[in-house]
């Protein structure tokens, strides 16, 4: 590990992976800076950690402190096209992310997942299945717990399963996992790349220093992912749903199947995995091919793929109301996640969607709506784009709204019994809430205030 020791560091950004790694390099006895561009109106609590710590902080805007720094440890939504960045580009200050430094911090091997979609649900299945086999892990990074806060949790025997953005890729230099896995890659975040080129390099970052002694698990069925894969000298592990592999994980008819040398061995039936649609029966493939690594017995996978329900914010069940079923799919953040959404129910659907530009067409929806939507209600800033782009492939009605509250009560007026209303916006949640899980918040609120007037049923 790097010696820290009176090291001077800027961290750019107050959010929750600004605050640990800031703590985490403390400890290490750097001098910390933590600048926030925002006024300290909302950091009261933060600014006591700060001084209880003996870390240095500045709110209201960037000053040339930051300048001063030996590196800068740079939050994974801020673009590095802002001044203080470009002014530390010019004087030559490396910029990193914050699993780069709490990387350093780790003795266990490293899991890392990215991709355009899945990561979550992959990263907390596995977690899941390492539970089960009482293996010693932690789950951590672009899930909502920041790989700073817990790295001193695991020890050597253990292991560190990341969630990886290609945000907090863009800014590594050593991090290097045991394990790699690429999910699969459509296009998002076009407000941020200036082209999917750009995007998909950024998460290609993630095995870039993997060498011939790790893994790299990939989406054989993802023409991109399996054309990455061959940029990489790790040893590959590939995982298909629709096609036959003479090594990796497939899928024969309805059973998952281990294929080594061409020679397949049937390892459980797809129905013993705890969540269903072919997006998850991947999850699932990506996140046994890890497990089969760590070498962990068979029984306890399957213990752990039956026990794993899903996670918060993910086709996650809100309620039944006079036999229309909410759900609450507010982690949908982009045009690949709700087409795998809206495939996975044969009921009509009244779709609400909207939110934050991302800078992406919706044109792969059209052929999905047309067959499950039935209604379709928007709000947001995109929704005009969205009403431009699909309304014209909706049966019912399409309708623009200003709020959550406006938009769950439009959908149950329109919604017959046996149908389903679903919260799934094809884009990001900054244009009205801090996250997406405070969009989805708002929305099951909305929802639990229907069940107190209408009741609840199913």
């Amino acid at each position: 590990m790097q010696d820290f020791t009176d090291k001077k560091i800027t961290v750019l950004g107050c959010a929750r992976s600004g605050i640990a790694v800031a703590k985490l390099l403390r400890n290490a006895n750097a001098e910390v800076l933590v600048s926030e561009l925002q006024s300290d109106k909302n950091f009261e609590g933060e600014k006591r950690v700060f001084e209880i710590e003996g870390i240095n902080y500045e709110f209201g805007g960037h000053t040339d402190k930051v300048l001063e720094s030996d590196f800068i440890v740079v939050s994974p939504g801020i673009p590095d096209k802002i001044q203080i960045l470009q002014k530390a580009l010019k004087k030559g200050i490396p910029l990193y992310s914050e699993i780069e430094i709490a990387s350093q911090f780790c003795e266990a091997p490293i899991v890392a997942i990215t991709g355009s979609n899945g990561k979550t649900t992959t990263t907390s299945m596995l977690g899941k299945i390492f539970e089960k086999a009482e293996i010693p892990c932690v789950v951590a990074g672009n899930i909502g717990l920041a790989f700073s806060e817990v790295v001193h949790k695991v020890r050597r025997k253990g292991v560190a399963i990341i969630e990886v953005s290609s945000f907090q890729l863009e800014r590594i230099a050593k991090f290097k996992p045991k394990v790699a896995m690429l999910l699969n890659l459509t296009p998002d975040h076009l407000d941020r790349y200036a082209s999917f080129i750009d995007y998909v390099k950024a998460k290609k970052q993630i095995f870039k220093n993997l060498d011939e002694d790790d893994f790299f698990i990939y989406n054989f069925d993802d023409s991109i992912v399996a054309q990455a894969a061959l940029e990489t000298v790790a040893k590959k592990v590939p995982f298909s749903s629709r096609q036959n592999l003479v090594d990796g994980l497939m899928v024969v008819e309805d059973n998952v199947a281990i294929s080594t040398d061409n020679q397949k061995r049937l390892f459980c039936n797809k129905n013993e995995i705890g969540i269903k649609g072919e997006h998850n029966l991947l999850n699932a493939l990506a996140a046994i091919s890890v497990a089969k690594i760590f070498e962990i017995p068979e029984e306890k996978i399957v213990e752990g793929l039956k026990e794993f329900k899903g996670v918060e914010h993910r086709l996650e069940g809100v309620a039944t109301i006079n036999g229309i079923e909410f759900i609450n799919d507010s982690k949908a953040t982009n045009v690949d996640s709700v087409w795998w959404a809206l495939g996975s129910f044969d009921k009509p659907l009244t779709l609400i969607a909207g939110g934050k530009d991302k800078g992406v067409d919706f044109e792969r929806l059209k052929e999905v709506v047309n067959k499950r939507v039935k209604n379709l209600i928007l709000l947001g800033e995109t929704a005009n784009k969205l009403k431009k782009d699909l309304g014209s492939y909706v049966k019912g009605e399409v309708l623009k709204v200003e709020t959550m509250h406006e938009a769950v009560r439009k959908a149950f007026e329109l919604a017959s019994e046996d149908e389903i209303v679903l919260l799934s916006p094809a884009c990001s949640s900054f244009d009205m809430y801090e996250n997406f899980e405070m969009r989805g918040k708002d929305f099951k609120n909305e929802v639990q205030l229907l069940v107190k007037e209408f009741g609840k049923n199913g």
